[in-house]
């Protein structure tokens, strides 16, 4: 089963951003990568967004795996991740 939200296309959107995101990109790489692969076609809004941030927060297997703190994890995040996939969208 190959992803299909890799590297090369977190790569090519933080390129595609001037430099907007990319320190930020660059800190949660890993876990973008993994949730634009969990959400990949799926249409999000923004009350699926504060459920699903919520619901990550919680799951602290994942946020350990994922080497991030409860903290850190915002509904940016899952914003940023439907940026990345939007992207990808387009570019296909």
């Amino acid at each position: 089963l190959l992803p299909k939200y890799t590297k090369e296309d977190l790569d090519g959107f933080m390129s595609s951003q001037d430099g907007q995101f990319f320190a930020y990109c660059k800190q949660y790489k890993d876990l973008l990568i993994t949730l634009s692969n969990l959400f990949y076609k799926i249409e999000l809004d923004d009350k699926d967004f504060k459920l699903l941030t919520k619901s990550f927060k919680k799951n602290k297997e994942f946020l350990s795996a994922m080497n991030v703190d409860k903290k850190e994890f915002d509904v940016f995040i899952m914003r940023l991740v439907d940026m990345c996939l939007k992207y990808k969208y387009d570019k296909n």
